[in-house]
Formats: structure tokens, C-alpha cells, sequence
């Protein structure tokens, strides 16, 4: 969840929109908690979770193309990311898994189910149907396949072209919206799990605005396109089942993504703006944030505690245990991870040598 692009230099407006995507995740799951009215508010207007999600998403939509091609090849891409995201999250598994010994309730898996927790450790628990350990990380199985998706694209050499992607994926959606209600008889509903993988469309359409590969009119074309086609397939949808598909999913829907899209916009036209420091070491450690709040919950819940003083407890007790994983945790794993690519470069410089005197010979 956290990239560099083109070398040493920082978007640093990403770092902001991170710390504040693991901030409503935060939010959301801490009011639930604390205060339980809350739960069912957030149910009927906007779930400030599933917005720091679609946040979340956006931004790996923005970076990880550039990520790519910065590396130059899918094995350095992906060496990267192992060393960015399994060092805290390992650890996480491991602090939930003792966890369990004192309370069942840290984890929706018990200690003595070993295959899930193994499987869990590879972070692919999602593609065979088995419980995460812990309930943030299905968003990680949302991010894996979008690193997948882009290296396919990567390989093909078609990651570069924006707005031909983002056409065919909305030109398929469409396809399946109407086809369902219209051919099957079948209601359609938007939004859903699916439909997250859109978000980082709209992170890879700010990249090519930001680069100059997409023009402002060409995405403006986009996004009233992609409001044209939902807006399409929810009317009939709804006119043929009303019962089943109504205004007050949309209007959840909707709420959701306008919230991170305007997060993200605004923190997008600020881009060039110096932003507080205070917010971008939250992004820094947004990824440690989001990973072990869940486990700062779980200390305090139960407790008797003055819900101001919990609130605060909460807080505190998140920052800090993300401030020591980034730190001792996220940072060496990252260091690690870079120390490994170079050692790769002089590899694969010494290996293409060698293909040039094969072709020199063989000629």
C-alpha cells in the first residue's frame, strides 16, 4: 500500500490520502465497537470503512503501474511488494495467533485449525475460501489480484494504456449489468465486493492525467461515462425488480465512493501543495495502522471505560503500535527488500552481457 515512484521521488498527496484511508477504516471499525447505535446509521448512509477501502484501492491504482515500469521487470516488482507487505503481516498473525490463547474472540479462527492459519500466512486464504485470522485482511486479497492484473497487463505491454483499459472494463460491466435483468431475468445489483476493482481505475486514470498520457477532457469523458453506464443499469434493473433493487442501495452505494472520490480528488488538486508532516508519517505508517488497530481493539473491548477515554485509548494505542511495527518491522523488511534488488540488477546485467556475446558468437 505504500510505493515509491521514479526512484527516490514521493507523490507525497498519496502518503496524505493513505494515512487518512486507514484513518476512517480506524473510525469505522472503533464507533461500531464503542458505540453500537452507530453501526446501524453507518448501514443506512455511509460506511466510512468501505470508504477508506475504496481509498485504499485508488491509490494502488495510481502507484502500482508506475511501480512497474519503474522496475523494469514482474520478479523486481514483486520482490518489492513480498518485502513491503509480509513482514507486518506476519507479524500481526503471529500477535493474533498468541492472542487466542487468552481469548477465542481475537480471532474468528481457533489456534487449533493450523492448516488455516498456515494458509493465512501466504496471504492467499481469500482464493480458496478459508477464513482470514484476522478481519482486515480481505482487502488484501482485494490488492493481490490487482497486483496480478497489472503484471499481466505489464507483461502484455498494454499497463500504459489507460484509457483503453478502463473502456473494456466498463464496456464488460455494462454488458453483464444488462444482460442479467434483460436476458436471464435476473436482478443486477451495483456495488458489491466486484466492484471494487474499479477503484483502482480511477487511480490509474489520475496517473495519467498527472503524466500527461490521459488529457483532462479525455477523463472527464470517463468518469461521465462510467456515471452514464451505472446510472444505465440500475434504472433497468430497477424497473424490472423493484423489490429487489432500490433507491436506498444505490444512495449507500453512492455515498461510499463519493466520499473517497472526493477525498482523493481534492488531495489530488493539492498535489504540488507542501502538506503537514503529521499527515504523511500517518500515511507512512497507514499499512501497520490499518493492519493493527483491530488488535488495539481487542485489548480494550470489554472494558469499562469512559467512552471519551476509550476513543482516545484507542487512538493512541493504534498509533502506537503502528509507529513500532513501521519502525521496527515495515522499515527493515523494506531495507531488506532493497538490498536484495540490488544485488539482482548486477545479476541481470551480467546475464544480459552474456546473451549479447551468445548472439555475437552465434553469428
Amino acid at each position: 500500500m505504500r510505493n515509491e515512484l521514479h526512484g527516490s521521488q514521493r507523490l507525497e498527496f498519496l502518503d496524505v490520502i493513505r494515512g487518512l484511508a486507514a484513518l476512517l477504516v480506524l473510525v469505522e471499525h472503533g464507533l461500531a465497537e464503542i458505540c453500537p447505535p452507530y453501526l446501524a446509521w453507518s448501514l443506512k448512509h455511509v460506511n466510512f470503512g468501505q470508504a477508506g477501502v475504496v481509498l485504499f484501492l485508488i491509490v494502488s491504482g495510481f502507484i502500482i503501474p508506475a511501480s512497474l515500469q519503474q522496475g523494469t521487470s514482474n520478479g523486481k516488482f514483486w520482490l518489492r511488494r513480498f518485502f513491503r507487505l509480509f513482514p507486518a503481516y506476519w507479524f500481526v498473525i503471529l500477535v493474533t495467533y498468541m492472542g487466542t490463547y487468552f481469548d477465542n474472540s481475537c480471532s474468528g479462527v481457533p489456534h487449533e485449525a493450523v492448516s488455516t492459519w498456515l494458509l493465512n500466512c501466504t496471504m492467499t486464504q481469500g482464493f480458496f475460501g478459508q477464513p482470514h485470522v484476522s478481519g482486515v485482511f480481505w482487502t488484501l486479497h482485494l490488492e493481490l489480484t490487482i497486483y496480478g492484473i497489472c503484471s499481466l497487463l505489464f507483461s502484455l505491454r498494454t499497463l500504459h494504456r489507460s484509457t483503453a483499459i478502463c473502456i473494456t472494463a466498463m464496456t464488460v460491466y455494462a454488458c453483464i449489468g444488462l444482460y442479467r435483468p434483460l436476458i436471464e431475468a435476473k436482478p443486477f445489483c451495483i456495488g458489491g465486493l466486484r466492484y471494487l476493482y474499479f477503484a483502482p481505475l480511477i487511480g490509474l486514470v489520475a496517473n495519467g492525467l498527472c503524466f500527461g498520457r490521459i488529457s483532462l477532457r479525455a477523463g472527464v469523458c470517463l468518469a461521465a461515462a462510467q456515471i452514464g453506464s451505472l446510472t444505465a443499469i440500475f434504472c433497468v434493473n430497477h424497473l424490472l425488480f423493484p423489490q429487489q433493487i432500490r433507491w436506498a442501495g444505490i444512495s449507500f452505494f453512492v455515498s461510499n465512493w463519493a466520499l473517497a472520490s472526493f477525498v482523493f480528488c481534492s488531495f489530488f488538486l493539492l498535489r504540488e501543495k507542501c502538506l503537514p508532516k503529521p499527515m504523511k508519517y500517518l500515511g507512512k505508517i497507514s499499512y501497520s495502522l490499518y493492519l493493527l488497530h483491530p488488535v488495539a481493539l481487542a485489548i480494550l473491548s470489554g472494558r469499562h471505560l469512559h467512552p471519551v477515554f476509550l476513543v482516545g485509548s484507542f487512538l493512541l494505542l493504534s498509533l502506537l503500535f503502528a509507529s513500532t511495527s513501521f519502525h521496527f518491522i515495515e522499515s527493515p523488511g523494506i531495507a531488506l527488500g532493497r538490498c536484495l534488488e540490488k544485488r539482482w540488477r548486477p545479476t541481470q546485467k551480467v546475464l544480459a552481457t552474456n546473451r549479447v556475446e551468445e548472439v555475437r558468437r552465434a553469428a
